[in-house]
């Protein structure tokens, strides 16, 4: 069966060249951390312009472990430079030097590479063997590419940004980016909250819950798919990057069969098409919201959203900076 990817090790190594990635490659692990895993005790991975400060390009404690994730301590160094090995080495006696006040010997080193490094395994294990650190790992180009095909929504963000996107899918956030620019300013996420608790508590409950199905009925799909988009943002910090890097919004049912039958992680998917009989068959296997304009008349067990409160509708406009008057 083909993989579900709209990121491979060549989109990578490409990219690498580009201007930007050094700024923007930590952001990305950093998602892909977000998208592992929910119990983070720490997190760390400056980028943009913070990449310029001192100190670790990437610090991590982790509860638990993945195939990509150490459990507990460990410490990023990320680079696209040209020289790979060159570059490894020097992060890794800088680091050897001054562990910055940790003890190596209870923490993971990890070297980030968005290039194909063949000799990654020799290095890695001739470092190994000095036992200075607790493990030392490699992660080039085509390590990305798996971590990828795990975390789709951060391969459709990323894809995104180096301009190379599929049809019919958006993740959650690019949809909302693109909801919320109908109106100037643009609309606030807590807008379409105001006097809705009751409802919020039961999408939160049913994020929580082993996959299944769920309808929300509003004056129209896109405020259902809104609302579900405002309740994510307004989860604590790692519970919301989780979700939004499963979340997608599929406008076709080849697109939809494709992705439920591709990727193995349970991901949240808002189908928009009209013929949904085939959702039914993967709400084993996902998280699927489906939402309902207010014609709808067959869904029998759903949600259906109150006409959102005027007080509370009001004063987010006001904090959008439009006059009460």
């Amino acid at each position: 069966m083909m993989k579900f990817l709209w990121i491979d090790s060549k989109d990578l190594e490409n990219w690498a060249d580009r201007r930007g990635c050094q700024e923007f490659l930590p952001l990305v692990i950093r998602q892909l951390i977000r998208a592992s895993i929910k119990d983070i005790k720490s997190i760390s991975f400056p980028a943009g312009e913070n990449i310029t400060y001192p100190g670790w390009d990437g610090k991590l404690e982790s509860l638990e472990e993945t195939e990509y994730i150490p459990k507990g301590l460990s410490v990023w160094e990320i680079s696209g430079e040209q020289n790979i090995k060159k570059k490894a080495e020097e992060d890794y006696q800088k680091r050897k030097q001054n562990p910055l006040g940790l003890n190596p010997s209870e923490t993971v080193f990890i070297f980030v590479t968005p290039r194909t490094w063949t000799q990654k395994e020799q290095w890695a294990k001739g470092k190994k063997e000095e036992n200075f650190w607790k493990d030392v790992r490699v992660y080039d180009a085509r390590d990305l590419e798996g971590w990828l095909e795990q975390a789709p929504a951060v391969g459709a963000w990323l894809a995104k940004y180096i301009g190379k996107y599929p049809e019919n899918i958006l993740s959650l956030e690019d949809w909302w980016n693109e909801w919320c620019q109908v109106t100037r300013p643009p609309l606030v996420s807590d807008l379409v909250l105001g006097g809705r608790k009751e409802e919020s508590e039961k999408i939160k409950n049913w994020l929580k819950e082993t996959p299944s199905l769920l309808s929300v009925q509003a004056l129209a799909k896109d405020e259902a798919i809104a609302f579900l988009s405002a309740v994510i943002f307004a989860l604590p910090e790692n519970e919301k990057e989780y979700f939004l890097s499963k979340t997608f919004v599929v406008d076709n049912q080849n697109s939809f069969r494709h992705i439920t039958t591709t990727c193995k992680n349970g991901l949240l998917l808002i189908p928009t098409f009209e013929e949904i009989d085939i959702v039914h068959s993967y709400s084993q296997l996902h998280h699927i919201f489906i939402p309902l304009s207010p014609d709808n008349t067959v869904s029998k067990e759903k949600i259906v959203l109150p006409k959102i409160d005027r007080e509370e509708f009001i004063s987010n406009l006001i904090k959008m900076g439009i006059s009460k008057e």
